[in-house]
């Protein structure tokens, strides 16, 4: 049964919305088209992506879920009026999806994964032909003041670019520094490339290869170096002359079982090396704790920092919750800075469905 606000922004979109193209469909449309219609008390946010100011909203993007049920997305934003507001359905994302995809990843669902923000409203993004396939790629679109429009082609793709080790095209982020755009992206090893500011392309003009000189390898898991366990989710952030490379060990996606924690290193610029408080090297499975598990936030992942108003530092991410049977929300944290080294002093009360 929809609610009230669910009804009240049906309502709102059809009067206001119907310039919107069939790839930029209301959210809280396609949550009422679906079979049956997803209620409020069952909304969730997965991955999300840093917090940005678009068109006067705090918006973030986020994964698409199962393209099942008659619910299309392959990503969704959500947006909120200001730092206390709730967060709320924005717009459902590449229901058409990019042919690029059909023809690099034939088995992907339609859901897309673990998408990234930059300020001016630029989108990347993965998609992957599943959990059982190998083969994933990175996506890139651009905001055009009412939606995103994906740019044609991939960033890079991993289609067992190492036979001796799982390297995956996930998870991408962007950062930009000075007048530089990187990608950072991976799973089992995080790498970052240049990117070209006008067509996101890698500088180089390839996908990232073994040695390859225009890609730069900057972690690993925490096992050991020839068998690594898993890192994904990873982000870069400036400060002073300082960047700081946070990334995911452990497993997501299975709910109040997930194991995500937050690990963090530092190097003077993006080509690393990264290495973590104890002066160890990422690339060798370094990374110093920056977040785990707390009460109902279980596995928190997904990192992202921004400098709120009031020149507080926010620290976002995603995580299980434990009062909610385990469904994915957003969650944000007070930051400071100890030695050069953030630390998680408070998270904020959050607002939920």
């Amino acid at each position: 049964m929809i609610s009230n606000l669910g009804l009240a922004v049906l309502a709102v979109c059809a009067a206001a919305c119907g310039a919107l193209a069939q790839d930029h469909r209301p959210l809280a449309v396609e949550y009422a088209a679906m079979t049956p219609p997803m209620p409020p008390e069952a909304w969730h946010l997965h991955d999300p992506s840093r917090i940005v100011t678009l068109g006067g909203w705090q918006v973030v993007v986020v994964t698409g879920k199962e393209n099942a049920d008659d619910y299309l997305c392959g990503l969704e934003s959500w947006r909120r009026a200001n730092n206390g507001a709730p967060w709320q359905p924005h717009l459902c994302l590449f229901r058409d999806k990019p042919a690029w995809i059909a023809e690099e990843l034939p088995d992907n669902d339609g859901a897309f994964w673990a998408p990234d923000l930059a300020a001016d409203g630029t989108l990347v993004y993965s998609v992957a032909n599943g959990f059982e396939e190998s083969g994933s790629c990175v996506g890139a679109a651009r905001w055009d003041g009412v939606g995103w429009r994906d740019i044609g082609a991939p960033l890079t793709c991993a289609f067992a670019p190492d036979p001796a080790r799982e390297i995956e095209a996930i998870d991408p982020a962007l950062f930009q520094d000075g007048d530089r755009l990187w990608l950072v992206t991976g799973g089992g090893l995080i790498h970052a490339t240049e990117l070209d500011r006008q067509t996101l392309m890698p500088v180089s003009g390839d996908w990232w290869a073994p040695d390859h000189p225009g890609w730069h390898d900057l972690a690993i898991g925490p096992g050991a170096v020839d068998d690594p366990e898993w890192v994904e989710a990873s982000m870069l952030h400036r400060r002073g002359d300082w960047v700081y490379l946070v990334v995911n060990w452990g497993a997501c996606c299975e709910g109040l079982s997930s194991t995500y924690e937050l690990r963090i290193g530092r190097a003077r610029s993006v080509e690393g090396p990264f290495l973590d408080r104890e002066g160890r090297d990422m690339r060798a499975g370094g990374g110093s704790l920056l977040m785990t598990s707390q009460g109902a936030q279980i596995g928190p992942g997904h990192a992202a920092f921004r400098r709120r108003d009031d020149g507080a530092d926010i620290l976002s991410y995603h995580f299980y919750d434990a009062e909610r049977d385990g469904l994915p929300w957003i969650g944000e944290a007070l930051v400071t800075w100890e030695d050069g080294w953030p630390v998680v002093t408070r998270r904020l009360p959050l607002r939920k469905p």
